[in-house]
Protein backbone atom coordinates (compact mmCIF):
# COMPACT_ATOMS: atom_id res chain seq x y z
CA UNK A 1 0.00 0.00 0.00
CA UNK A 2 1.14 3.38 -0.66
CA UNK A 3 2.36 4.36 2.97
CA UNK A 4 3.09 8.26 2.34
CA UNK A 5 3.09 10.86 -0.52
CA UNK A 6 6.67 12.20 0.29
CA UNK A 7 9.72 10.64 0.97
CA UNK A 8 10.59 11.71 4.61
CA UNK A 9 7.31 9.77 5.39
CA UNK A 10 4.52 12.96 5.91
CA UNK A 11 1.15 13.85 3.91
CA UNK A 12 -0.08 17.01 3.02
CA UNK A 13 -2.90 18.74 5.34
CA UNK A 14 -5.44 18.23 2.07
CA UNK A 15 -4.59 14.58 2.02
CA UNK A 16 -4.81 13.83 5.83
CA UNK A 17 -8.50 15.21 5.36
CA UNK A 18 -8.97 13.58 2.25
CA UNK A 19 -8.12 10.09 3.98
CA UNK A 20 -9.89 10.72 7.63
CA UNK A 21 -12.77 11.36 5.44
CA UNK A 22 -12.99 8.11 3.42
CA UNK A 23 -12.43 6.06 6.82
CA UNK A 24 -15.33 7.68 8.41
CA UNK A 25 -17.41 6.79 4.90
CA UNK A 26 -16.25 3.12 5.07
CA UNK A 27 -16.71 2.56 9.08
CA UNK A 28 -20.34 3.97 8.63
CA UNK A 29 -21.15 1.83 5.86
CA UNK A 30 -23.73 -1.25 7.09
CA UNK A 31 -22.42 -3.64 4.73
CA UNK A 32 -18.39 -4.52 6.29
CA UNK A 33 -16.88 -5.83 3.19
CA UNK A 34 -14.93 -2.85 2.27
CA UNK A 35 -13.44 -2.16 6.09
CA UNK A 36 -12.40 -5.78 5.99
CA UNK A 37 -10.59 -5.73 3.11
CA UNK A 38 -9.04 -2.49 4.18
CA UNK A 39 -7.32 -4.14 6.73
CA UNK A 40 -5.61 -6.90 4.41
CA UNK A 41 -2.07 -6.72 3.06
CA UNK A 42 -1.40 -8.18 -0.44
CA UNK A 43 -5.23 -8.83 -0.30
CA UNK A 44 -4.81 -11.47 2.09
CA UNK A 45 -2.78 -11.27 5.67
CA UNK A 46 -4.32 -9.28 8.15
CA UNK A 47 -2.55 -5.68 9.19
CA UNK A 48 -1.25 -6.38 13.18
CA UNK A 49 1.12 -3.85 13.76
CA UNK A 50 2.78 -0.62 11.40
CA UNK A 51 6.37 0.96 12.12
CA UNK A 52 7.25 4.60 12.08
CA UNK A 53 11.02 5.06 12.20
CA UNK A 54 12.45 6.79 15.34
CA UNK A 55 13.89 9.78 13.60
CA UNK A 56 10.03 10.15 12.71
CA UNK A 57 8.96 10.34 16.20
CA UNK A 58 11.79 12.56 17.26
CA UNK A 59 10.52 15.15 15.08
CA UNK A 60 7.34 14.76 16.01
CA UNK A 61 8.26 15.31 19.53
CA UNK A 62 10.46 17.98 19.19
CA UNK A 63 7.33 20.04 17.62
CA UNK A 64 7.42 23.31 19.53
CA UNK A 65 4.73 23.40 22.65
CA UNK A 66 3.20 20.27 21.68
CA UNK A 67 0.95 18.59 24.92
CA UNK A 68 -0.42 15.46 23.06
CA UNK A 69 0.20 13.13 20.69
CA UNK A 70 -3.08 12.25 18.24
CA UNK A 71 -3.40 8.83 16.18
CA UNK A 72 -5.99 9.19 12.96
CA UNK A 73 -7.23 6.48 10.97
CA UNK A 74 -6.78 7.19 7.56
CA UNK A 75 -7.82 4.80 4.41
CA UNK A 76 -5.11 5.45 1.91
CA UNK A 77 -5.50 4.45 -1.52
CA UNK A 78 -2.97 1.19 -2.67
CA UNK A 79 -1.53 0.41 -6.14
CA UNK A 80 -4.80 -2.05 -6.22
CA UNK A 81 -7.09 0.89 -6.68
CA UNK A 82 -8.59 -0.30 -3.15
CA UNK A 83 -8.11 1.45 0.75
CA UNK A 84 -6.28 0.20 3.24
CA UNK A 85 -5.74 1.63 6.47
CA UNK A 86 -3.16 3.40 8.01
CA UNK A 87 -2.54 6.03 10.74
CA UNK A 88 -1.62 9.73 11.09
CA UNK A 89 0.32 10.94 14.05
CA UNK A 90 1.02 14.40 14.37
CA UNK A 91 1.16 16.82 17.84
CA UNK A 92 -0.65 19.86 19.31
CA UNK A 93 -0.68 22.33 22.19
CA UNK A 94 -1.80 23.35 24.88
CA UNK A 95 -5.02 24.77 22.99
CA UNK A 96 -5.80 22.02 20.48
CA UNK A 97 -3.53 23.22 18.51
CA UNK A 98 -1.80 21.66 15.67
CA UNK A 99 1.86 21.87 16.08
CA UNK A 100 3.30 19.21 14.07
CA UNK A 101 3.26 18.00 10.27
CA UNK A 102 1.17 14.44 9.89
CA UNK A 103 3.25 11.46 9.63
CA UNK A 104 2.48 8.20 8.51
CA UNK A 105 3.66 4.86 9.05
CA UNK A 106 6.83 3.15 6.64
CA UNK A 107 6.21 -0.61 7.34
CA UNK A 108 3.08 -2.59 7.39
CA UNK A 109 2.82 -5.75 9.23
CA UNK A 110 1.27 -9.05 9.29
CA UNK A 111 3.16 -11.38 11.29
CA UNK A 112 3.66 -11.57 14.59
CA UNK A 113 6.85 -11.47 15.49
CA UNK A 114 8.25 -11.21 18.97
CA UNK A 115 9.44 -7.89 19.33
CA UNK A 116 11.25 -5.83 22.28
CA UNK A 117 10.26 -3.13 23.97
CA UNK A 118 11.05 -0.04 26.19
CA UNK A 119 8.70 1.85 27.93
CA UNK A 120 5.29 0.66 30.45
CA UNK A 121 2.89 0.71 31.64
CA UNK A 122 0.52 -1.58 30.34
CA UNK A 123 1.27 -5.62 31.70
CA UNK A 124 2.47 -7.12 28.53
CA UNK A 125 0.38 -10.19 28.94
CA UNK A 126 -2.51 -7.69 28.94
CA UNK A 127 -1.32 -6.11 25.70
CA UNK A 128 -0.90 -9.51 24.46
CA UNK A 129 -4.32 -10.35 25.21
CA UNK A 130 -5.72 -7.16 23.35
CA UNK A 131 -3.48 -8.40 20.59
CA UNK A 132 -4.27 -12.01 20.37
CA UNK A 133 -8.01 -10.55 20.70
CA UNK A 134 -7.31 -8.54 17.23
CA UNK A 135 -5.44 -11.31 15.42
CA UNK A 136 -8.01 -13.87 16.19
CA UNK A 137 -11.26 -12.30 15.45
CA UNK A 138 -13.08 -14.11 12.84
CA UNK A 139 -13.96 -10.65 11.31
CA UNK A 140 -13.21 -7.14 11.05
CA UNK A 141 -16.62 -5.29 11.83
CA UNK A 142 -18.15 -1.77 11.96
CA UNK A 143 -19.24 -2.15 15.57
CA UNK A 144 -15.42 -2.99 16.80
CA UNK A 145 -15.09 0.64 16.17
CA UNK A 146 -18.51 1.83 17.77
CA UNK A 147 -18.08 4.31 20.52
CA UNK A 148 -20.65 6.02 22.64
CA UNK A 149 -20.64 9.46 20.18
CA UNK A 150 -20.32 7.90 17.01
CA UNK A 151 -17.28 5.43 14.79
CA UNK A 152 -13.43 5.72 16.33
CA UNK A 153 -11.81 8.39 14.60
CA UNK A 154 -8.62 7.83 16.13
CA UNK A 155 -6.68 7.95 19.78
CA UNK A 156 -4.85 10.78 21.97
CA UNK A 157 -2.08 10.04 23.88
CA UNK A 158 -0.35 12.37 26.46
CA UNK A 159 3.21 13.40 25.09
CA UNK A 160 4.98 11.54 28.11
CA UNK A 161 3.86 8.55 26.44
CA UNK A 162 5.70 8.67 23.65
CA UNK A 163 8.74 10.84 25.17
CA UNK A 164 9.15 8.53 28.26
CA UNK A 165 10.14 5.24 25.94
CA UNK A 166 12.61 7.49 23.76
CA UNK A 167 14.87 8.08 27.06
CA UNK A 168 15.20 3.80 27.01
CA UNK A 169 16.09 3.81 23.65
CA UNK A 170 19.37 6.13 23.22
CA UNK A 171 21.49 6.31 21.37
CA UNK A 172 18.92 6.56 18.51
CA UNK A 173 19.75 4.38 16.13
CA UNK A 174 17.36 2.03 13.49
CA UNK A 175 14.93 1.61 16.07
CA UNK A 176 10.91 2.06 15.34
CA UNK A 177 7.91 2.82 17.28
CA UNK A 178 5.35 0.55 16.68
CA UNK A 179 1.46 0.56 16.82
CA UNK A 180 0.19 -2.67 17.56
CA UNK A 181 -3.70 -3.11 16.55
CA UNK A 182 -5.86 -4.95 19.43
CA UNK A 183 -9.24 -5.51 20.52
CA UNK A 184 -9.83 -4.58 24.16
CA UNK A 185 -13.04 -7.15 25.40
CA UNK A 186 -15.12 -5.76 28.29
CA UNK A 187 -18.93 -5.45 29.47
CA UNK A 188 -19.96 -1.83 29.01
CA UNK A 189 -22.48 -0.06 30.29
CA UNK A 190 -25.35 -0.50 29.18
CA UNK A 191 -24.97 -4.15 28.81
CA UNK A 192 -26.83 -7.75 30.45
CA UNK A 193 -24.50 -9.67 30.40
CA UNK A 194 -24.91 -11.92 27.78
CA UNK A 195 -21.54 -11.07 26.16
CA UNK A 196 -18.62 -8.95 26.21
CA UNK A 197 -17.88 -5.41 23.94
CA UNK A 198 -15.16 -6.03 21.55
CA UNK A 199 -13.48 -2.54 20.57
CA UNK A 200 -10.80 -1.40 18.48
CA UNK A 201 -7.56 0.13 19.95
CA UNK A 202 -3.60 0.51 19.58
CA UNK A 203 -0.90 -0.21 21.35
CA UNK A 204 2.42 1.60 21.16
CA UNK A 205 5.98 0.44 21.96
CA UNK A 206 9.32 0.87 20.66
CA UNK A 207 11.21 -1.97 18.75
CA UNK A 208 15.02 -2.13 18.97
CA UNK A 209 16.40 -4.84 16.31
CA UNK A 210 18.52 -7.43 18.25
CA UNK A 211 17.24 -7.30 21.90
CA UNK A 212 15.45 -10.11 23.20
CA UNK A 213 12.77 -9.93 26.12
CA UNK A 214 10.74 -12.26 27.74
CA UNK A 215 7.08 -11.96 27.61
CA UNK A 216 7.13 -11.29 31.15
CA UNK A 217 9.10 -8.06 30.97
CA UNK A 218 7.06 -6.59 27.98
CA UNK A 219 6.76 -2.98 28.31
CA UNK A 220 3.37 -1.05 26.58
CA UNK A 221 1.57 1.91 26.36
CA UNK A 222 -2.11 1.98 25.73
CA UNK A 223 -4.42 4.43 27.82
CA UNK A 224 -4.95 6.88 25.54
CA UNK A 225 -8.34 8.83 25.11
CA UNK A 226 -10.52 7.49 22.06
CA UNK A 227 -11.94 10.07 19.75
CA UNK A 228 -14.53 11.37 19.43
CA UNK A 229 -15.74 12.12 22.55
CA UNK A 230 -12.31 14.26 22.06
CA UNK A 231 -11.08 16.00 19.01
Amino acid sequence: MAASDTSNGIISPALFDQYTAKWLDVVSQPDGSVLAQAFLVNGKDRLLFVGFPIKQITSLVSAVGVQKIKARFLLIPGADGQPHFSLALFATGVDDEIVSAYYVPDQYWTGAARTPVLGEPVPGDLAAQWMANWKAAPAVTSAQFAYTQGPLQGYNFDIKDFMTPLFAAQPFGDQQVRLNLGLHEYYAANSSGAGPTQTFGLVLRVYSAGQSVSTSDDGFYDMATPCPPTH
